[in-house]
């Protein structure tokens, strides 16, 4: 096959101007107008309003285009692009020779004697905010509560025409690579490989059965291979096959190297399966990269009522994850770079498992590729979310179902992908629906039977569920704690306390969360300083959840004194999200066996913004993004504190047994020890158990406000695995010292090296780099007194010592200065309380 990029040389104009502009592919609307100057930055300030027009409009694209030699003569040729955003009509000098509708399906067009020299190519974009309201007057869907009404019918990310994190930016255009493609005769368009783990003897093997499906003409002569790889690079063995539709071949594979998530194991080998169909001298061949595993979702009734529990390769695993949105609200953007970072910081917290969320897209091939060669398991939605669907519309349901079937084939090979699931929240949202019959009736119908019925022909082996949250049927335990999966929103929403969550032993919590403010950086890149007020204007617009500002502050009033300076603000509502989701994950990592996941919302930000993501828009780390790391930890203790005593756990996810102990030591904030001891703290292969219980009751009494308890778990050959503190008095009510904090910062081969010490105790140490995005080796972290801790940041090569002691400070919660009475506080959280939107989700997450 021969292929012809066309990027380059593209216009484009609004429809109904003679005006055009140079246009960049891939690319959309709104960064070619901004390229221009035409529009202001969206990002910024409160832009995204002003921009709004651009929604409406009608563009064309075009470009002059001929036919490369080398294509001439070829017996098929065809113009395909992977992602056309999203309604279009395409013309060939004039002539339509297409049109398309769905941004999940790539466009392809026959274009065989077609293309002349000089050929006009044309795309014309049909606003897609124009055809929703044309669509809601024709077959009204009920109101959308996160974003634009209608957005049911049109087959395009959901959160382009904003959500409650997310701008209203619904963009058109060439969203990626666009070209010809040529060839005679036949071609390969998929490579199934199909495994089956079996016992040879005393040896493990997987046998592999492998389709290739090929548009085929037959003709003389014409051969084809399929062969098998190790991960080495070596040949296990090729398979001669006849030329036809589906060619198939058997291998099996002794002693074969399993594929893991890496919190079990640093081993993720990939074999390559390869398939080459030689015809007329030319040669075409397909290649998918697979892992040997089993992956199975335990659903089974047990003594608590219905398990949902990941096995990979019959290891149990306790999934620890985050939903993970598309990057950028304009896609094009996003690159394999974009991917590199967030997954990496995915690894680095030791999370095992991503939910690609389902009203955003089916992400790229390179985002699967470093999930497949990582080890992170990923949990992929369907585009379905928060809305009901016109599936009794025919053609619709065809639409959506040839989505499936692309996508499926695309992803079912993958190492990585763990589940299938149907939607995002449709059927919890469909009580308000009631009006609605036939749009409810046809939710169960396609989500409960068509859809697993068609996936059922593509892909048997990799689960489903119908949905999530999902219970025993539809309808029925969907937001139970004894069956399924639960997203549980009473806190944030419903306004319940932060320690709500050890109330709840859901079997698997897919989404939870609190929001915080971004990065001091990311916000000064969208707000002037005049606007740096939860309450301004360009903050509220950066604030797409309603009440969500007032939330922040409410939540972080719980923990601490409502500081005077801004500063202060951001960094506490991330210290208040991040003790939130520490407390409930380690809560359900307690209770492993009973609960199976935990998975909060949201990894990522799509644009700079308020909201519940642990990494911001520009790549910065909230404090979450930090700690994260350490309640995710494969092997780690953890504490469960009341106002008097505290009990201390062993947490080991490993796939082989622990053997070692707990230290710990009650001391007050300067130093001196008031209580100490240890425990053998040995802990089966993924289990977790409770340690000891201190006793330290009596020395609590004197000086509750006055002391920390920092326990460490030591294996038997004396080395400290992790090292956590506990206090027993919400921060607002300790007496805590100044620390007394000192920095020595070095600078060698472009890492600032940072020691950090403490004279006193020292709660949350937080070091800033002022204009650096990149991640500290750690941070938002305790010191007791005395301690110090080396941590590192990568810097600019021109970097040196001096010009990183100017930039990098440090601080802590003592001495942040409170803006108001704590009488002022509690009437401030009443007023938060009183607002009617908050008063309406309380009384849902209360009684319904």
């Amino acid at each position: 096959m021969i292929t012809k990029i066309l990027n380059d040389n593209w216009q484009f104009c609004e429809k109904g101007s003679e005006k055009s502009y140079p246009a960049r592919v891939p690319g959309s609307q709104y960064e070619d107008l901004l390229a221009l100057g035409l529009i202001p930055d969206p990002y910024k300030e409160d832009n995204e309003s002003k921009t709004a027009w651009v929604a409406d409009r009608d563009f064309i694209y075009s470009r002059r285009i001929s036919l490369p030699e080398e294509m001439k003569g070829k017996e098929k040729v065809c113009l395909y692009c992977e992602c056309l955003d999203t309604l279009a009509d395409i013309y060939l000098d004039g002539e339509k020779i297409a049109s398309h509708d769905n941004y999940f399906i790539p466009f392809e067009a026959d274009v065989t004697g077609k293309v002349g020299e000089n050929s006009l190519l044309e795309i014309y974009f049909r606003s897609p905010a124009e055809f929703l309201r044309q669509m809601q007057e024709e077959d009204q869907m009920p109101r959308n509560c996160n974003g634009m009404n209608g957005i049911p019918h049109i087959r395009k990310p959901g959160c382009h025409f904003g959500w409650d994190w997310g701008p209203f930016i619904p963009t058109v255009g060439i969203s990626s690579d666009i070209m010809l493609k040529a060839w005679d005769g036949a071609r390969i368009t998929d490579v199934r490989a199909e495994q089956e783990h079996i016992k040879d003897g005393d040896k493990p093997a997987v046998r592999l059965h492998v389709t290739a499906e090929c548009e085929f003409t037959p003709a003389k002569g014409a051969a084809a291979e399929i062969s098998l790889i190790s991960p080495g690079g070596e040949l296990i063995a090729a398979c001669s096959v006849t030329p036809s539709g589906n060619m198939t071949a058997d291998f099996t594979v002794e002693n074969p190297e399993l594929w893991w998530s890496h919190d079990i194991s640093d081993k993720h080998p990939l074999y390559t399966v390869k398939a080459t169909l030689t015809q007329n001298g030319e040669t075409d061949s397909f290649t998918r990269k697979i892992g040997l595993r089993t992956i199975e979702l335990d659903r089974s009734a047990d003594e608590y009522g219905t398990n949902f529990r990941f096995i990979l390769n019959g290891v149990p695993l306790f999934i620890k994850g985050a939903n993970y949105i598309p990057p950028d609200a304009m896609l094009t953007r996003v690159n394999t770079g974009t991917y590199e970072k967030l997954l990496g910081a995915v690894k680095r917290a030791n999370m095992n498992m991503v939910r690609v969320w389902g009203g955003g897209r089916y992400e790229t091939d390179e985002f699967y590729d470093i999930c497949d060669r990582e080890g992170i398991l990923v949990w992929q939605d369907f585009m379905f979310a928060c809305n009901p669907y016109p599936f009794y519309n025919e053609k619709f349901l065809e639409n959506v179902l040839g989505e499936v079937t692309y996508n499926v084939k695309r992803l079912r090979n993958r190492a990585c992908m763990a589940l299938w699931c149907g939607n995002n929240e449709i059927e919890t949202m469909s009580a308000g629906w009631l009006p609605y019959t036939r749009l409810r009736e046809w939710t169960e119908k396609f989500f409960w039977h068509i859809l697993p019925e068609h996936l059922k022909k593509l892909d048997e082996r990799t689960h489903f569920i119908p949905g999530s949250p999902v219970g025993k049927g539809y309808m029925d335990g969907v937001a139970s704690d004894a069956h399924g999966d639960v997203h549980m929103w009473t806190v944030w929403h419903g306004l319940q306390p932060l320690t709500y969550y050890r109330k709840r032993f859901s079997r698997f919590c897919s989404e939870f969360g609190l929001e915080s403010m971004p990065d001091m950086n990311t916000i000064r890149s969208f707000c002037p300083e005049n606007q740096l007020d939860l309450t301004s204007p360009v903050m509220q617009a950066h604030q797409k959840c309603p009440s969500g500002n007032g939330k922040i502050a409410y939540y972080t009033s719980t923990r601490f004194r409502l500081p005077a300076k801004f500063e202060d603000t951001v960094y506490l509502s991330q210290i208040v999200q991040s003790e939130c989701v520490r407390d409930a994950t380690e809560h359900w990592r307690r209770n492993r066996g009973r609960c199976n996941g935990s998975m909060y919302w949201q990894l990522n930000d799509c644009w700079p913004v308020l909201s519940w993501a642990s990494i911001d828009y520009y790549g910065g780390y909230k404090a979450l993004q930090y700690t994260a790391r350490h309640f995710n930890a494969p092997l780690t203790a953890s504490a469960c504190e009341t106002k008097n005593s505290v009990e201390l756990h062993v947490i080991n996810d490993k796939a082989v047994p622990f053997k070692g102990r707990i230290e710990y030591i009650l001391s007050r904030f300067d130093g001196t020890r008031l209580a100490s001891g240890k425990a053998a703290a040995d802990c089966g292969a993924a289990s977790a158990r409770k340690v000891c219980a201190p006793d330290i009751k009596r020395a609590l009494a004197s000086c509750r406000r006055n002391c920390v308890l920092q326990y460490s778990l030591v294996d038997n050959d004396d080395n400290v695995i992790c090292t956590r503190t506990v206090l027993f008095s919400p921060e607002k009510k300790l007496a805590l010292p100044d620390p007394e904090l000192s920095l020595d910062i070095t600078v060698s081969d472009t890492v600032a090296q940072i020691r950090v010490k403490a004279k006193k105790y020292a709660r949350y140490v937080k070091l800033f780099a002022r204009g650096i995005s990149e991640p500290f080796s750690d941070n938002y972290f305790d010191l007791v007194a005395g301690e110090e801790k080396l941590v590192t940041l990568p810097v600019p090569g021109d970097m040196t010592a001096d010009k990183a002691r100017e930039i990098i400070s440090v601080t802590s919660i003592a001495g942040i200065k409170p803006k108001q009475s704590r009488f002022a506080d509690f009437l401030f959280r009443t007023k938060i309380r009183l607002i009617p939107i908050n008063i309406a989700n309380w009384v849902a997450y209360h009684f319904m």
